[in-house]
């Protein structure tokens, strides 16, 4: 994923900060248009940690969502369905 990248290991408060800022660019990449191939395969390929909080729920969904996805379908979606 050539935009986004995520840091494997958090130890400090830059590294935390890093990663939230990974998180927001990728926030405001799937907002702004629909996912290539190249992300939706990097995607499907993120490990979420097994807890059961409500965001590891959320970005296991995503990530499920991404493996059953085709690029070429979100980009006909109207933007109202794609980025609710």
């Amino acid at each position: 994923m050539s935009e986004t990248v995520m840091h494997e290991a958090v130890t400090g408060p830059d590294e935390l900060h890093a990663l939230r800022a990974d998180v927001y660019r990728l926030l405001a990449r799937l907002l702004r248009e629909a996912p290539d191939a190249e992300l939706l395969a990097w995607l499907g390929e993120l490990e979420v940690e097994d807890e059961a909080s409500p965001l590891a729920a959320s970005w296991r969904e995503l990530v499920e969502a991404s493996r059953g996805s085709r690029p070429e379908t979100l980009a006909r979606l109207p933007r109202a369905v794609c980025c609710q």
